[in-house]
Parts: C-alpha cells; structure tokens; sequence
C-alpha cells in the first residue's frame, strides 16, 4: 500500500495496489513482480558478494533499530553519524484514504495534459496533501485480495526465512484483520475535496 501510495504520487492511474501494470496504458512503468521476490533479489546478491557477506533486516518498526530504518543502516554497519543533520518530523508520509482517492481521480484527470504541467499541478496537490496526512492509511484492499497476492510470494519468503531467519516461525508476522473485508472505496465522494479544504485550513 505504502508502494502504491508513492506510484499515485507519480501520476498512477490504477486504483489496486496489487495489479502490477497500470491498466490506462499512459506510458508509465509498470511495477514488476520481481520487485517483490525478495528470494530472487537476496540470491542475486549472494552470488556476486558471498553469502556471508549479507547483512538481511526486515523493514518495520518493531524489527529496525529504534524502529527507524536511517538509525538502523547505520548502527547495523557500525557507521558513525555524528555531524550529520537530522531530518525534521517524517519524510515521504504516507497519504489519507480522501487522498489517495483524490489524487486518483486528479491523476485520470491530468493524462490529456502536457506531462511537465500535470506534474506541477500534482506535485502542489501531493505537497498539500501532506500536510494533513494525520492517518496513512491509504486505500485499503480486501483481506481476501491482500492475503491473495502475499501467499503468491510464498515459497520466496520461506527461502529468505530459511536462510536468514531460521528463529522465526514465519518471515513475516502480519496481521489481516486491519484490512477490511471488503475493499475501501476508489471513487471520490463528493465530500472528499470540500474535507481536504477544511483539513488544510485548520477547521475539519
């Protein structure tokens, strides 16, 4: 969800997080499945560095150190990071579910235009929108849809588990019942833009 968040921020058209081609045919770049195998990627890897040359983290906030994956690159690496400037509050946040449903609708609206200005008019659209991302959760999928496509990477994830987390029962602990049965909602509410405004200027 969080991939589809920043694919809508570059002018995704595709309102699931799980069809890995955008089905307008815009000429944007499709997601490719591979960007998922983490199995294919880890022995890719291997194979040119060795296996005990790998360093393997799960991304989350209860595995990374301090749950923050800057502290945790360097702290696993043992790099020094005094004299760098920290960054202030949360970069790339995550977008509302009127969000992602606005820039949707904004991102079908923009392909007849010129792609230097539709990028101008979503990017100060995306910079808005950020500044009310109280919650970020995104459009939802079904439990069922999710569970679907997480099972279709099955055999990959037992690979990375076997070899690098033989401690875990499973690699990844996830819990389905946050997603909602049925999917959330692609389609703009006509209330949707009236409560972005009202976000933006402090009253909603």
């Amino acid at each position: 969800m969080s991939l589809h968040s920043t694919a809508l921020r570059n002018g995704w058209t595709t309102p699931s997080p799980f069809l890995l081609t955008d089905q307008v045919g815009n000429g944007q770049s499709p997601i490719d499945r591979q960007f998922f195998e983490y199995g294919d990627l880890l022995r890719a890897w291997v194979d040119v560095f060795g296996h005990d040359a790998m360093k393997v983290r799960l991304f989350g906030p209860h595995t990374l150190i301090d749950g923050d994956i800057v502290a945790d690159f360097f702290q696993t690496l043992l790099i020094d990071d005094v004299g760098l400037i920290p960054l202030e509050g949360r970069e790339n946040v995550g977008l509302t579910l009127i969000g992602a449903r606005l820039l949707l609708f904004l991102n079908k609206m923009l392909l007849t235009v010129p792609e230097e200005i539709a990028r101008t008019k979503r990017n100060a659209v995306v910079d808005a929108l950020a500044l009310i991302a109280s919650d970020s959760r995104g459009m939802r999928p079904s439990r069922a849809e999710a569970r679907s496509f997480f099972e279709s990477f099955k055999a990959s994830n037992e690979y990375v588990r076997k070899e690098w987390f033989p401690h875990q029962k499973e690699l990844f602990d996830v819990n389905w019942e946050r997603l909602p049965e049925v999917a959330d909602p692609t389609e703009l509410a006509p209330g949707d833009a009236i409560q972005v405004i009202l976000s933006l200027l402090g009253v909603a």
